[in-house]
């Protein structure tokens, strides 16, 4: 089972690689080369490039809350600077909305925001006033054309196990499950997966139901990071005989990580880390994987992999993402089909869309 854990880290490492090398150089013939020896096809190597080139999540710059302390039935106008990618501007940012609680995440109101007509990187939304005493937390979501994320994790989640139903915002949606997808559940906050992906339905889907991604979330507690994501039939381990392994691995990447003196694409693996969960590899199912150096290393004491319900639940220290002052982290999900173990055929079958994630507190008490 090492070949599993080659093929797919090589292919979450190349994804973690381009995920801040925006106009860099990359020698992508030596990758081919990696990577064909690894089992990976042609299509699938320009598949990842093609991925790589054209990922521009959204950043956001600003975001101001007046009045800072409300008074009673007095709403609250947010105002948010939104960039998107390496362009640095607005023009692509699709929407923007705030997400507000007053029960600490048990229940959540979305709130459309607008886009200013003079200056599109800046959107406004308000808060309806509440009752005195009330504590209110809200986080922002912006997704742009592409359908690429960012997202923010204003409150803690214990388990990173909260599944969450389609509620009442969402059942008069066109497609509730894509509406579900796009909301927080509990305090596990959304990631990015393409619309098409919804519009598609399943009688064009060539994809394995248990390895088609369907909802992804990211929460954190005190000392942990949670990912947990779902398939449209189930995470399973495949079969051995014939053979066709299901791996399914979550990638980050920590932009305050620190990376000595090095430069360029090794900087750039030193802050990328990968959870992988294959199965049947019966020896280390679930392990982290990282570079110290550009010596690949294996963690099987910092993070877990647990399975609830339809929903895959990875947990990870926070201290083995390392000092992240930002609270920023960069993540995605990949599903991956290993068809020949000797010599490595590996199809990488589905991936979710890059997600900035920040993990941050946002919220005010009303006089």
């Amino acid at each position: 089972m090492k070949t599993i854990r080659a093929v797919v880290l090589a292919v979450a490492m190349l994804f973690l690689a381009g995920a801040f090398a925006v106009g860099a150089e990359m020698d992508w013939s030596a990758m081919n080369d990696v990577l064909g020896d690894l089992g990976l096809k042609a299509e699938t190597v320009q598949d990842i490039k093609d991925m790589l080139e054209r990922r521009t999540p959204p950043i956001l710059k600003m975001v101001s809350a007046l009045p800072i302390n409300p008074a009673a039935n007095e709403e609250v106008k947010i105002k948010a600077s939104i960039v998107n990618g390496p362009d640095m501007d607005g023009k692509s940012i699709d929407n923007a909305t705030i997400y507000y609680s007053t029960n600490y995440g048990e229940t959540w109101t979305a709130i459309p925001m607008d886009q200013n007509p003079d200056d599109d990187r800046i959107w406004t939304g308000a808060i309806p006033g509440m009752p005195s005493g009330t504590e209110v937390i809200y986080g922002i979501q912006a997704i742009n054309m592409y359908d690429e994320m960012y997202s923010e994790a204003v409150c803690y989640e214990d388990t990173g196990k909260t599944l969450g139903e389609v509620t009442l915002e969402c059942e008069e949606e066109k497609n509730p499950e894509l509406c579900m997808s796009r909301r927080p559940v509990g305090c596990m906050f959304p990631m990015a997966l393409p619309e098409d992906e919804y519009k598609k339905g399943e009688e064009n889907k060539l994809l394995s139901d248990d390895l088609n991604l369907r909802v992804t979330r990211f929460g954190a507690s005190e000392n942990n990071v949670y990912f947990n994501i779902s398939t449209a039939g189930g995470v399973t381990e495949g079969t051995m005989n014939p053979q066709n392994v299901h791996i399914y691995v979550a990638a980050w990447l920590n932009p305050d990580k620190a990376s000595g003196s090095d430069m360029g694409l090794d900087a750039l693996l030193k802050q990328g880390a990968v959870m992988l969960y294959a199965p049947l590899n019966t020896s280390a199912p679930c392990s982290m994987y990282y570079f110290t150096g550009m010596q690949l290393m294996s963690d099987k004491i910092s993070g877990t992999c647990e399975m609830d319900k339809k929903h895959l639940i990875y947990s990870v220290k926070k201290s083995a993402i390392g000092s992240n002052p930002s609270g920023t982290l960069e993540m995605m999900f990949m599903s991956f089909l290993l068809r020949s173990i000797t010599p490595a055929e590996t199809d990488l079958m589905d991936t979710t869309l890059f997600t900035r994630v920040r993990f941050i507190e946002r919220g005010y008490t009303v006089k």
